[in-house]
């Protein structure tokens, strides 16, 4: 990798502040920037002071103003000479041991950088040790403002104005957005789960970062994200480039709906805004497909966006893009659905992208997701767990208890997911009737087996109407055919003749429907001709017949 480190001009009377000249350099390497100190760096030169150290600041990123108690001609020309070539500052001065030991010359020069109007302030500090925390804090906090400027000059979301007609059919597809995603999936999820607050850690290293191929950045761990800190803010945080992660059933579509809901706010408030647009990557099969054009046949299929619409929209970049289910990929295609991702980012440009995967499945790809930034959602804790069960009342009681006393159990619940359909399915249970399955697999059973005939009771005679045998069979075939064929919801409209399972099926199918197309056509014809709507008799090459019809469908 070919990069270039941000560079520190670090300024000082040499005849004193060495400890803190190295303490310095200590924050800067902890924080992988490069630290230069004159005294320590400039070695043997055939210039002149002057000539090398204004050539150092040239070439540095920030400059840090180190002071004591002895003033230096050099030192105040170099922070001169910082300004003026619009560099950033930092300014720091060393309390003790002054006892009226400081030169006149210096604490005017400090007073007066202590003035509102210079817009600096210094940072006081008596030890070396207090020093090296200051400046790599302040450091830190300067660099990632760097980064973010330095995003934002290669920021390509730059939207063309929009016309009248544009704006109406983007606030259509938003209004479907909203309706579907927001009304229809994440409020319902609500009001039957409630919304818990899911722990969050930033992953760095899960992601290319696009500013790591020009630029060291600082290492940074997985860190626990602050409580409270919304999905919104996160998302902010990276410039609008972000994957979430989870285990299965940690809520990382609800995470990614929490934070449509938010943009779909913005968007409402916002004409300009670009629109976010769910995408579920399941239907991604072809690996040599682009991701463009997936886009707009998904645009056409799940919207209604025809096709020429969906196109320019992605090319003058009206729409924010998260595609949930990348795990859902088929295991070989997954790394080029990867590699799309990152090509069509490149070369189109996107206002805004959001991708998300399960943990382990993304850790077994060869290639990485280029992005600003990831998070991992956290499995549940004891006292989540314990409070959500809690406050549904005296009805989960048993199963509160069960949670206690159960460790398999209560891994189990620190799903989500899996804690929702407990409270759910054991509404009523006594903590013995939960006891004696002590595998994980037969938790899993029991809890989906009752949670199933919990199902069955609660549609009373409807779910009577067909046998409960023949209704699982049925059920279990159209997941059978949403796997094959890689799709994530079942649609009334997706299903079509060739979800039939031989030729026999298919042909039937075909002839009953070309039967009941023949026969409406017939009555549609006798009441055209009784009623004289016609001039003239109709020719036979302008009617479809049924088998005509079939075959056009």
């Amino acid at each position: 990798m070919i990069y270039e480190r941000l560079r520190v001009f670090v300024s000082s009377k040499m005849q004193e502040l060495a400890p803190e000249r190295a303490a310095i350099k200590a924050a800067l390497d902890e924080l992988n920037i490069d630290g230069w100190v004159f005294e320590e760096d400039a070695g043997a030169r055939a210039q002149a002071i002057q000539q090398s150290y204004k050539e150092e600041i040239d070439s540095a990123d920030l400059y840090i103003g180190l002071f004591w108690r002895g003033y230096g001609d050099y030192t105040i020309d170099e922070f001169d000479y910082a300004g003026q070539r619009n560099k950033d500052r930092l300014i720091y001065e060393k309390r003790a041991g002054i006892d009226g030991q400081r030169d006149p010359k210096l604490q005017a020069f400090l007073d007066q950088i202590g003035k509102v109007e210079t817009g600096l302030t210094a940072r006081w500090f008596n030890t070396p040790e207090e020093l090296r925390k200051g400046v790599k804090h302040d450091a830190a906090r300067w660099q990632t403002q760097k980064i973010r400027e330095l995003r934002a000059l290669n920021v390509s979301y730059q939207p063309s104005p929009l016309d009248t007609g544009e704006q109406r059919d983007l606030k259509i597809l938003l209004g479907k957005v909203k309706h579907f995603w927001v009304e229809g999936v994440l409020e319902q999820t609500i009001r039957r789960a409630g919304l818990l607050e899911l722990g969050k850690d930033t992953q760095p290293q899960a992601v290319e970062n696009p500013w790591e191929a020009v630029l060291e950045l600082p290492f940074e761990g997985t860190r626990a994200v602050a409580p409270g800190k919304s999905i919104s803010d996160v998302f902010d945080d990276v410039e609008r480039s972000v994957l979430i992660l989870g285990q299965p059933g940690s809520g990382k579509t609800t995470t990614l709906l929490t934070l449509v809901r938010e943009l779909v706010a913005r968007a409402e408030r916002q004409p300009a805004h670009p629109i976010p647009v769910v995408f579920h990557l399941t239907s991604w099969v072809d690996p040599k497909q682009s991701l463009d054009t997936w886009l707009v046949d998904e645009l056409s299929d799940k919207y209604q966006i025809p096709k020429k619409i969906g196109k320019e929209w992605l090319e003058h970049q009206r729409l924010l893009l998260l595609l949930d289910g990348l795990d859902e990929v088929k295991g070989d295609h997954r790394a080029a659905c990867v590699e799309g991702i990152n090509r069509f980012g490149k070369e189109t440009g996107l206002p805004g992208l959001v991708v998300c995967c399960r943990l382990e499945q993304y850790e077994e790809l060869p290639v990485k997701l280029t992005l600003n930034g990831a998070i991992c959602l956290r499995p549940l804790t004891d006292a989540q767990i314990d409070a959500y069960v809690e406050q549904a009342g005296a009805e989960l009681a048993g199963l509160r208890t069960a949670l206690r006393q159960d460790s398999v159990l209560q891994e189990l619940a620190r799903s989500p997911l899996m804690l929702n359909l407990m409270c759910l399915a054991y509404r009523g249970y006594g903590a013995e009737n939960l006891a004696g399955r002590e595998t994980p697999e037969n938790r899993t059973k029991h809890l989906f087996t009752t949670y199933i005939d919990l199902m069955f009771k609660k549609r009373g005679k409807a779910a009577l109407a067909y046998p409960r045998q023949r209704t699982l069979g049925w059920l279990s075939w159209i997941a059978r055919k949403l796997s094959e064929r890689n799709q994530a919801m079942f649609l009334i409209e997706d299903l079509q003749p060739s979800w039939l399972s031989n030729r026999i099926q298919r042909w039937m199918y075909l002839a009953g429907f070309s039967l009941v197309v023949g026969i409406l056509l017939g009555f549609v014809n006798i009441a055209y001709y009784g009623a004289g709507s016609y001039t003239a008799p109709l020719e036979a090459d302008h009617l479809l017949y049924p088998w005509e019809i079939t075959v056009w469908l």
